[in-house]
């Protein structure tokens, strides 16, 4: 019995985990347009290893890479142009999610 309470305790905490590391970003989504702005070598890696890892994903957030040899310069460009006006949201995985996804949409999706 008391076997069965660790375990479950474990698989909780587990599923407790999972769901807050959905939900955590490095960086706000104002803060990551403001440091691209101002070409930050930092933030331009973080920005394209989050578009790296979440591209092609199925679902709303679905996106493809463009296939040119500036495709890095376009995606940031896209990203600062797509939140020059609205609402950002708080953190920048939604927002590269959400911006990326309008501009660079997967086939079927536009």
């Amino acid at each position: 019995m008391r076997t069965f309470k660790l375990i479950s305790l474990i698989l909780g905490l587990t599923a407790s985990f999972a769901v807050n590391a959905q939900n955590y970003s490095f960086i706000s989504g104002q803060d990551l347009r403001d440091a691209l702005s101002q070409e930050s070598m930092m933030l331009k890696g973080y920005f394209l290893g989050v578009t790296d890892a979440l591209k092609g994903l199925e679902g709303d957030g679905c996106f493809l890479v463009p296939l040119a040899a500036d495709a890095d310069a376009q995606m940031i460009e896209s990203y600062i142009s797509y939140w020059r006006k609205g609402s950002i949201p708080e953190t920048a995985v939604l927002a590269i999610t959400e911006a990326m996804s309008e501009i660079y949409p997967c086939a079927g999706k536009d």
